[in-house]
């Protein structure tokens, strides 16, 4: 009840005395007695009536910016780090916990950085920086009143690191290369096997197809179609090719067999060094030789060849890029 209302009630009591002391007689004090009690009531509901507290102030809000510089995180592979910088930035409310809200958003970005470098390769090092851009650049918090995000995010190798990995892209590329010239090979022997030379008219009409305007050539060399269709098969000539392969044999006496040169590798580890030596024949890629030779002989032990891999390591002593044999 506020003073107003009390001064106006006062003023009423008195103005009712008043009158009844003009009437006089037993009505004017039943006017009385019934006008004090409805304005008892009234100032009755008027003072019990609830107060409303106004709204308490909102909690401050601050903001603080703190700096991640060459932070050693790991890749997917043990043997190298990406060194991790960034720019965190953090939105406190007051209140408990702002106190360490910078360790704990530096701490936090930095864990979110290191579990997405944990899945890339070092030589997948500029996709791993755009995808832990992209997600430190989404503010998180750990309640209400802590969030933190970053930018200006940044992935780096060591000088050393980042020229052995560009020598792994190179290798890399090298053995993809290698192996797609494999799989062409491989699909040529087993078109000509399986489709040019499967028949002497396979043969006949392969070739015909290649020389278009030598007929006449192709029919007379039947007997020698029919010669390459059977060494490739490994089978007799057919009746119907018979004659016609003897007239196409070659003539002469063939070289007796010591005087052949067999260039043919003398076991899986020394193909397995000549496809080292092919690959990288220069004497500056020796390097290149050794890892390369050095993770065939790892996969040879784990194959259960451990003795091939001692034998190829063993070539690999003493490596010097002259007289390189080129694969057959």
């Amino acid at each position: 009840m506020n003073n107003r209302m009390v001064v106006s009630a006062g003023l009423g009591v008195a103005a009712l005395l008043i009158v009844s002391a003009l009437l006089g007689g037993w009505v004017a004090l039943v006017v009385v007695i019934v006008v004090l009690g409805l304005g008892g009531v009234a100032l009755a509901a008027a003072y019990s009536r609830p107060r409303i507290a106004p709204p308490a102030p909102a909690p401050a809000v601050m903001s603080a910016e703190y700096e991640i510089s060459a932070e050693p995180l790991q890749t997917a592979d043990p043997d190298y780090r990406a060194f991790f910088s960034a720019q965190v930035h953090c939105q406190i409310t007051a209140g408990p916990g702002a106190g360490d809200a910078g360790s704990w958003a530096v701490r936090s970005i930095r864990d979110r950085a290191a579990g997405i470098v944990a899945r890339y390769q070092p030589e997948d090092l500029a996709q791993a920086q755009r995808d832990v851009a992209a997600a430190m650049g989404q503010a998180l918090g750990d309640s209400a009143s802590r969030w933190a995000w970053a930018t200006q995010v940044t992935l780096a190798l060591s000088d050393d690191d980042r020229e052995l990995v560009q020598r792994r892209i190179e290798l890399r590329k090298k053995v993809r290369q290698w192996e797609d010239e494999i799989a062409l090979e491989k699909a040529l022997r087993a078109y000509l096997r399986d489709d040019a030379l499967a028949t002497p008219s396979n043969a006949l009409i392969w070739w015909l197809a290649q020389h278009k305007d030598r007929v006449e050539d192709a029919v007379r060399m039947r007997g020698t179609f029919a010669l390459l269709s059977s060494a490739v098969h490994e089978s007799a000539v057919s009746p119907y090719f018979a004659g016609l392969a003897a007239e196409a044999e070659p003539s002469g006496e063939p070289r007796p067999a010591e005087a052949v040169r067999d260039d043919r590798p003398s076991s899986p580890a020394d193909l397995a060094d000549r496809f080292v030596r092919a690959l990288h024949p220069a004497a500056e890629e020796e390097p290149e030789r050794e890892l390369l030779r050095d993770r065939l002989a790892s996969l040879m032990v784990r194959a259960g060849r451990p003795d091939l891999a001692g034998s190829l390591r063993d070539l690999g002593e003493g490596d010097v890029p002259d007289n390189v044999t080129a694969l057959r």
